[in-house]
């Protein structure tokens, strides 16, 4: 092809190039059918030193995860007399949440979010205030598996996949 170019520019002939037109991609998306199993439910019990503070079954999804959440305030039982005006509140919260990762090397996993706050338990009145635990991790979990994590203060969480 560069030849003849060569040959017709030589002789002085016009030399008319046309581009070839550009190709043509079109992007589609595959619909992949939902599988009944792309749901999966898990036992979970959260405890912390054999007190139980959760204990049901949540529902994770591919690209849906589950949590639960329950937040207590009210007046402490024994109000502590002194020169202040007003009398503090106890918290208790305890937040869970639950993630399906799907990890090629270990197999199915999840992420396990667990953050459990009480209040500070002084009896001389001599501090107000909550204390926290947090435990973030990741397991893997295969049907009929089931996996305990351990965190600070006590707290456990079970996972149990039938």
């Amino acid at each position: 092809m560069l030849s003849l170019i060569f040959a017709a520019a030589l002789q002085g002939q016009p030399v008319v190039i046309t581009p070839s037109p550009p190709p043509v991609v079109t992007a589609s998306r595959i619909a992949r059918p939902i599988e009944q199993s792309a749901v999966t439910t898990l036992h979970v019990r959260v405890a912390v030193a054999g007190r139980s503070l959760f204990d049901d079954t949540l529902r994770v999804g591919q690209n849906s995860g589950a949590s639960f959440s329950q937040t207590r305030s009210e007046a402490p039982a024994l109000p502590c007399a002194g020169s202040r005006p007003y009398s503090g509140s106890t918290q208790n919260s305890l937040n869970i949440q639950l993630y399906a990762r799907d990890n090629s090397h270990q197999g199915p996993g999840y992420s396990v979010n667990v953050s459990w706050q009480r209040p500070v338990a002084e009896p001389d009145c001599s501090g107000e205030g909550t204390r926290g635990v947090q435990l973030n991790q990741t397991v893997p979990l295969a049907p009929g598996e089931s996996v305990t994590i351990r965190g600070d203060a006590g707290l456990t969480v079970t996972l149990t996949r039938p």
